[in-house]
């Protein structure tokens, strides 16, 4: 049990909107202290409420506890060197590679590649519908080459389980070739956004049936350039939902 000395003995506990400093003031017997939020809050200063000798003792042990957890992670980072690799755990057996950078920060993780058992819509990919999509958050962080400072302990190095990634293969992110069905179609979903946005009608016109007719002309217009309508359609798998 800690030892509560009025006066000394501190700790942060929820006040309003803020996670305030407390201090104990004095016992009122049984188990119970008068504590005061401490001067240097602007908002609460001098705020009074009491605690319960368990209630001070949770919040002194919750504070070392989190206070040991970051000096951990500041030791851990002040010890890298520049180029050492790791594996980030992202989810079961998947894992992201990583460089030691020298960043304003300090050292960071430069992510490297994916490696593991990603799922195939954390990948860059087409559809048969025409769609595509350019890979998930690590996809994009990979290709953008930005540094990360995780908690150690999700680096596989520090603390191994799962799968052991070290000679694990890269996957291949990069943007994939689409076949010629797949091209055929993001082609005509191309022409449908266009259609789409002439068939965006104005609110005001002197003459609303003009402008119907001429979007109308227009849309037929981009349709005979742009849409061979004699094309046989090819089935395709279905694509991803939308809206």
């Amino acid at each position: 049990m800690t030892e509560i000395i009025p006066g000394k003995t501190s700790f942060r506990h929820t006040h309003a909107d803020s996670n305030a400093l407390w201090i104990v003031q004095r016992s009122r017997g049984k188990g119970v202290w008068e504590c005061t939020i401490s001067e240097e809050d602007l908002d609460y200063a001098g705020t009074a409420r009491v605690f319960t000798t368990e209630d001070i003792d949770r919040a002194v042990r919750s504070g070392q506890f989190w206070d040991q957890m970051r000096n951990d992670t500041v030791d851990f980072w002040k010890a890298r060197k520049p180029g050492e690799i790791f594996h980030y755990l992202h989810s079961t057996k998947q894992f992201v590679r990583a460089e030691v950078v020298t960043t304003e920060k300090g050292f960071e993780l430069r992510p490297l590649a994916l490696v593991g058992n990603w799922h195939v819509s954390e990948l860059p990919r087409w559809w048969d519908s025409g769609h595509y999509n350019d890979g998930g958050y690590w996809v994009k962080k990979i290709r953008d080459g930005e540094p990360f400072q995780p908690h150690e302990g999700n680096l596989w190095e520090v603390s191994p389980r799962d799968a052991d990634p070290r000679d694990m293969e890269p996957i291949d992110i990069a943007r994939p070739t689409p076949t010629a069905a797949q091209r055929d179609a993001a082609d005509m979903l191309t022409v449908i956004a266009e259609v789409q946005a002439l068939l965006e009608m104005p609110r005001q016109s002197h003459d609303f049936a003009g402008t119907y007719r001429n979007r109308l002309a227009a849309v037929a217009a981009l349709i005979a350039d742009k849409v061979d309508l004699e094309a046989t359609p090819s089935a395709a798998t279905p694509g991803p939902r939308m809206g």
